[in-house]
C-alpha cells in the first residue's frame, strides 16, 4: 500500500496541509535540549508511579501492619489520605509546558486525514479508538498536551484510576471510568477516547512486529451504535517502539484478571525511560455509523461496521507508516 490522500498537520487547533511531514529534527539550542530532558523525566516519573506505586503500597501495608514500622505507617497514611483528595480535569495543566515537553521528547506530530469541517460534518460526537495500546500511552499523553480538536476524556480501567498520585495526573487529562454507562453518558456531550486493545494488546508490544488485538473487540462498535456517535480510528505510530517488554504468559494472565498491566519493561539505560522514537499521532477518516434505535442493532450490523472500522485502522497505518523509518517496512497484523 502507498500513502495517498491529503495530510493535515495540527497544532493547538490550527490545521495546515502538508506535503510530506516527519522531519527528524535535531535539537541544537540549550533550551531545546533542556525541554527534551524534562520530557524524558516526566515520562520516567509517570512510569515509576504506574509500576512502583502499587508495589510501594503493598510494602507499606506489610511494614505498617506486621512490622510496626513508624515511617511506613506515616507514609501509608499519606498514600491513603491522598485518595480522598478530590480529582479534577484541567486543560491548563494538561496543556502546560511540563506535559508539552513529552511531545518535544518524542518529536510528536499530530496528523489528520481530513479537515475540521469534514470531521464535524455529521454533527455527532466521536468514540475515538486509539491503537496500539503500548506499554503506557505516552504518545497519547503527548498528543493531548497539544490540545487536538478531537480531544476528549480517556476511558480507563477503574484500578488505574486508583493508583496513588497518578490518579490525579490522569484526572487532569479528563480520565473517566471505562464502564459502559459512564462512556455513554460522556458521549452525550463530548468525544471519548478508548484504547480497544486493552491489556491483551499491551503484551503484543514489540520492536520487531506490529500487532493489534481488535478482531474480538466488537463491544466498542455496539457501544458507538447505541450511543448514536461516529467512530474515529487513530493510530499512534511509534507507540510500540518506546520500550522493550519481557514477555511472560503468567503475568499476562494476572494482568487480564486484575485489568491492570503487570509487566517488566525497560528502555534507555535499562530503566523505565522510553526510547526517543519519533511519534506520529495519526487521525484516520471518520467511520460514519447509521443512526438506529437500540432494538434495531443486529449482530450483522455490528459485524459490518466492525469490519469497516478495522479496514480504516489498516488504511491509517499504511498511509502514514512510510514516514517512519522503523515502520515503513513493518506489516500490520490484527488478531
Amino acid at each position: 500500500r502507498k500513502m495517498s490522500g491529503a495530510i493535515y498537520k495540527e497544532m493547538d487547533g490550527h490545521i495546515e496541509p502538508v506535503g510530506f511531514p516527519g522531519t527528524f529534527e535535531v535539537e541544537t539550542s540549550v533550551w531545546d535540549k533542556f525541554e527534551v530532558f524534562v520530557g524524558g523525566s516526566v515520562c520516567f516519573g509517570i512510569m515509576l508511579m504506574y509500576y512502583v506505586a502499587p508495589a510501594a503500597l503493598i510494602f507499606c501495608l506489610y511494614e505498617a501492619l506486621w512490622q510496626r514500622n513508624h515511617f511506613a505507617i506515616v507514609l501509608l497514611a499519606i498514600i491513603i489520605g491522598q485518595m480522598f483528595v478530590p480529582t479534577f480535569e484541567s486543560k491548563r495543566l494538561r496543556t502546560s509546558w511540563l506535559f508539552r515537553c513529552i511531545s518535544k521528547y518524542f518529536r510528536l506530530e499530530i496528523l489528520r486525514s481530513a479537515t475540521p469541517k469534514e470531521y464535524e460534518a455529521s454533527g455527532k460526537k466521536y468514540l475515538v479508538l486509539v491503537v496500539p495500546h503500548g506499554v503506557v500511552s505516552l504518545g497519547g499523553l503527548g498528543a493531548a498536551a497539544l490540545n487536538p480538536l478531537v480531544y476528549g476524556p480517556t476511558a480507563m480501567a477503574d484500578v488505574v484510576l486508583k493508583i496513588p498520585i497518578l490518579r490525579h495526573v490522569f484526572a487532569w487529562f479528563g480520565a473517566i471510568s471505562a464502564d459502559k454507562k459512564t462512556i455513554k453518558k460522556t458521549l452525550e456531550t463530548r468525544n471519548v477516547i478508548l484504547y480497544p486493545g486493552g491489556i491483551a494488546e499491551l503484551f503484543l508490544t514489540s520492536h520487531q512486529r506490529e500487532e493489534l488485538f481488535f478482531k474480538q473487540r466488537q463491544g466498542c462498535i455496539k457501544l458507538a451504535l447505541e450511543a448514536g456517535v461516529d467512530i474515529l480510528p487513530c493510530y499512534v505510530i511509534g507507540q510500540t517502539s518506546m520500550f522493550d517488554i519481557v514477555e511472560s504468559k503468567w503475568l499476562n494472565k494476572i494482568s487480564r484478571a486484575l485489568k491492570m498491566s503487570l509487566v517488566f519493561v525497560y528502555g534507555r539505560f535499562f530503566l523505565p525511560i522510553p526510547y526517543r522514537t519519533k511519534v506520529f499521532f495519526c487521525c484516520g477518516a471518520p467511520v460514519k455509523l447509521p443512526v438506529v434505535k437500540k432494538e434495531q442493532i443486529t449482530q450483522e450490523m455490528i459485524d459490518e461496521w466492525h469490519g469497516k472500522t478495522m479496514e480504516e485502522i489498516k488504511n491509517t497505518y499504511y498511509k502514514y507508516r512510510v514516514m517512519h523509518p522503523e515502520y515503513k517496512d513493518k506489516e500490520l497484523t490484527i488478531k
